[in-house]
C-alpha cells in the first residue's frame, strides 16, 4: 500500500480520489447528498486565497484505489489547525488503510506546523463509543470535541404556513428590512455581510474546539462567488438590514442543474449578537423557504446542521419540522 499526495494538475488522479469518496459515501450515508465531481475538481484545482488543499490517495501495490483523504489548510485564520475528511472503500476496510491515512494526515499537519488536527465523521444519533467511526477515532487518540445534529426537512410546506412564520416574526423586528438575493448581495452590503460570515465561526457553539473569527475579505468573497457561479451552484441569500448594514443572514445552497436531486443544503444562519431577540433567524429562514419553493420546486429535501446546544436555532428548526437523522462529529487531535 502507498499513500500519495496528488498533484493538483493531475485530473485523472483527482477523479480517482473523488470517486473513492463517492463510493464510500454512498455505502455509509446513502440518504445524504454528495458534491458533484465537476465542483470538487474545480475546488481542488483553484487557487483559493482562503485555504489550500492536500489530496491524498491510498493505492494497493497493483495501483487499485483503497481510500482517500483531503486535508484543508487554512490560510487566513485559525492557523493552528488543519481539517480533514477521509474514507476507505468498503471492500478494503480492515486492512489498515484508514490507519495509514490518519498517519499521513498527521504528517501533513506537522509539515504545515499545525498542532491541531480536526477530522470529520458521521454516525447515527443513537450511536455510542462502540460505533466504528467513534471507536476508530478513539483508537488513534482523537477526542470527540464537537457534535452537530444533521436534520432534514421535506418540502414543499404550505406557503400560508411559511408566511405565518414570517408574519409572526415580523412583529418583533420593526425597523428591519428583510431582503432576498441570488448568488451574492449588493456591493453596499458586502462588507457587513462578510463580517457576519466571519463572526459565525466565532459565535457558533463548537464544543472543545476554539476558533477565532474568520479572515475572509470582500475581495476574497467576490472571488469565491465568481468561482462558485462558474460551477453552476446557486445560493439563495436572505439578509436582515438595519441602518444600511446586514445584521442577520440565512443562505440556502442549491447544487448545479439536476445533480443530487432532491437535495439542497442550509449553509448557515446567523444573527449578529447586537440584534438578537428580534426573530431575525426565523424571518430570514422563512423568506428563503418561500423563495426556493417557488424557484426550485424540484428540490424537496433540505439539510441543515446545528449544535444541539444552540437552543434558539434548534427551536426554529423544530418549529419548522426538521427531523434529526445523524450526527456530524468533529474529532480533534493535538499533536
Amino acid at each position: 500500500m502507498k499513500i500519495t499526495a496528488l498533484d493538483l494538475s493531475d485530473r485523472d488522479a483527482l477523479r480517482e480520489l473523488y470517486r473513492a469518496g463517492l463510493v464510500a459515501h454512498r455505502h455509509d450515508r446513502p440518504a445524504a447528498a454528495f458534491w458533484g465531481e465537476a465542483e470538487v475538481l474545480a475546488m481542488l484545482r483553484t487557487d483559493d486565497p482562503e485555504e489550500r488543499f492536500v489530496p491524498l490517495l491510498a493505492r494497493d501495490d497493483d495501483g487499485s484505489v483503497l481510500g482517500s483523504a483531503i486535508v484543508f489548510v487554512t490560510l487566513l485564520d485559525n492557523l493552528d489547525k488543519v481539517y480533514a475528511v477521509m474514507s476507505v472503500l468498503p471492500e478494503h476496510r480492515g486492512r489498515g488503510v484508514g490507519d495509514a491515512l490518519v498517519e499521513e494526515i498527521q504528517t501533513v499537519a506537522r509539515t504545515e506546523g499545525r498542532p491541531v488536527v480536526i477530522v470529520e465523521g458521521h454516525f447515527p444519533v443513537e450511536a455510542d463509543d462502540s460505533h466504528p467511526v467513534r471507536a476508530f477515532a478513539s483508537r488513534h487518540g482523537f477526542t470527540l470535541a464537537n457534535t452537530e445534529v444533521r436534520r432534514t426537512l421535506r418540502l414543499p410546506i404550505d406557503d400560508g404556513t411559511v408566511r405565518g412564520w414570517a408574519d409572526d416574526a415580523a412583529r418583533h423586528h420593526e425597523g428591519y428590512e428583510i431582503e432576498t438575493y441570488v448568488d451574492t448581495v449588493p456591493p453596499e452590503l458586502r462588507p457587513s455581510f462578510v463580517d457576519l460570515l466571519n463572526q459565525l465561526m466565532l459565535d457558533a457553539p463548537t464544543g472543545e474546539i476554539d476558533f477565532e473569527a474568520g479572515g475572509t475579505t470582500v475581495q476574497v468573497f467576490d472571488e469565491q462567488t465568481e468561482r462558485r457561479i462558474a460551477t453552476g451552484r446557486t445560493l439563495i441569500i436572505t439578509v436582515a438590514v438595519r441602518d444600511g448594514a446586514a445584521v442577520a443572514q440565512s443562505t440556502l445552497s442549491i447544487p448545479p442543474g439536476d445533480e443530487e436531486l432532491p437535495h439542497m443544503s442550509q449553509w448557515g444562519t446567523y444573527v449578529h449578537r447586537d440584534h438578537r431577540g428580534h426573530r431575525l433567524g426565523m424571518a430570514t429562514k422563512a423568506r428563503n423557504l418561500l423563495t426556493v419553493q417557488k424557484s426550485h420546486p424540484e428540490r424537496t429535501l433540505l439539510h441543515t446542521t446545528n449544535s444541539p446546544v444552540n437552543g434558539p436555532m434548534v427551536f426554529i428548526n423544530e418549529a419548522m419540522g426538521f427531523v434529526p437523522n445523524e450526527v456530524l462529529g468533529e474529532f480533534m487531535l493535538r499533536l
